[in-house]
């Protein structure tokens, strides 16, 4: 028997209250209960025996009683697990189709022969200056998508927020490898004649991890409010 609106917004409560507080992992789970209940539910079924039903599918799949009143610890572990890897699976393929996709190669190489011939033409503090805006400008696209993400009354969504971390990787592993190449007076501990070419290495392929991480947000911001809105807004 097919459930309700009412009564899949109850189940959807319910597992929000025992602690999946993102709504598309809820959503997976909301799937797999439905359909259980829906093999058992007949039109004699009373409320009770629908809350029953509900606990006894909660309790296949995972769910375990403690001192807040219950939870779904290890089932839960295992969806963000794999989604974790579902995200970065996807980010590799966008890396691979990016080195695939001819057009966006012979950009990417004019950009960075202009990256290189600038740093034939400037200071090593002129270049260090340009490197720094070069590095630190996605940040404003970063805090644009932030303001976005967390602005939408939506509910919290683990594809979104791991999406959007992906964007911040690289700002911090090149930040950090620069940091420590500073000595204790902020000064390049590295002799001069090496900044341009570890700032030539550093600056194209921060950026070329940015934009694919990036084009991976939004494929999922795309995907994820597709879902959201059949489920939440039909």
């Amino acid at each position: 028997m097919e459930l309700t609106k009412e009564q899949v917004q109850y189940i959807d409560r319910r597992l929000e209250n025992d602690g999946v507080i993102y709504w598309d992992v809820r959503i997976e789970l909301l799937d797999h209960v439905v359909s259980d209940i829906e093999k058992k539910l007949t039109l004699k079924s009373s409320e009770n025996e629908f809350e029953e039903f509900v606990q006894a599918s909660f309790v296949a799949i995972g769910w375990k009683e403690n001192f807040n009143g219950g939870n779904f610890e290890r089932i839960l572990k295992e969806t963000l697990k794999n989604l974790v890897k579902k995200y970065r699976k996807q980010h590799r393929e966008t890396v691979l189709s990016c080195f695939r996709n001819t057009r966006f190669m012979i950009k990417a190489l004019l950009l960075t022969l202009l990256y290189f011939t600038l740093s034939s033409f400037t200071s090593s503090k002129q270049f260090l200056l340009l490197s720094i805006i070069l590095f630190w400008s996605p940040i404003l696209l970063v805090l644009y998508e932030s303001l976005k993400l967390y602005g939408k009354k939506t509910g919290k969504s683990f594809n979104k927020e791991q999406a959007f971390s992906f964007t911040t990787v690289s700002f911090m592993m090149f930040h950090g490898f620069l940091y420590l190449m500073l000595d204790r007076f902020g000064e390049f501990s590295i002799p001069i004649q090496y900044h341009k070419s570890i700032l030539f290495m550093i600056i194209p392929v921060h950026l070329f991890f940015f934009y694919t991480a990036y084009k991976s947000y939004k494929k999922t911001i795309v995907e994820v409010e597709s879902v959201r809105k059949q489920i939440f807004d039909s």
